[in-house]
């Protein structure tokens, strides 16, 4: 089993690890590989029976959303991609992230897979699950609709 302090501690690295390489590439250079955004934010909450999970996902459409339940633990990830517009020639200011993004989150209980229902409407992704009894160990793959 693993403690807190243990997921905060890889949590850390890996936040470290991305913002030295924001820093060490030039925006033109992401272009050309596949380079990890920033962290989607999320809320996580009970209603009822339900775990509820929401991830701000502006400018992403649902068929560049993957998403995974593993051994307690909900995988978000997908790709941010770039608008192409062929007319501009450089940037003035870059500040928007675009590029690979994966969040794992720690379910607070043991949940249903069979009826999750996530959707993404209007850059929020939403996610609901029903609680069981029995923490699950299988990976299932989880449809986004609109």
């Amino acid at each position: 089993m693993k403690k807190k302090g243990y997921d905060d501690l890889i949590w850390y690295r890996t936040r470290m690890s991305r913002l030295l390489r924001q820093f060490s590439s030039p925006a033109s250079e992401s272009k050309k590989q596949l380079v990890e955004t920033s962290d989607p934010v999320v809320d996580v909450w009970e209603r009822g029976d339900e775990i509820i999970i929401e991830c701000e996902l502006p400018g992403v459409r649902e068929k560049e959303v993957k998403l995974y339940v593993d051994e307690g633990y909900l995988i978000i990830e997908g790709q941010k991609t770039e608008s192409q517009d062929a007319a501009c020639l450089r940037y003035l200011r870059l500040e928007r992230q675009y590029g690979f993004f994966r969040r794992v989150i720690e379910l607070p209980a043991s949940v249903f897979t069979a009826d999750v229902k996530a959707t993404l409407i209007d850059g929020l992704l939403s996610i609901k699950f029903t609680k069981v009894a029995e923490r699950r160990k299988v990976k299932v793959r989880i449809p986004v609709t609109s």
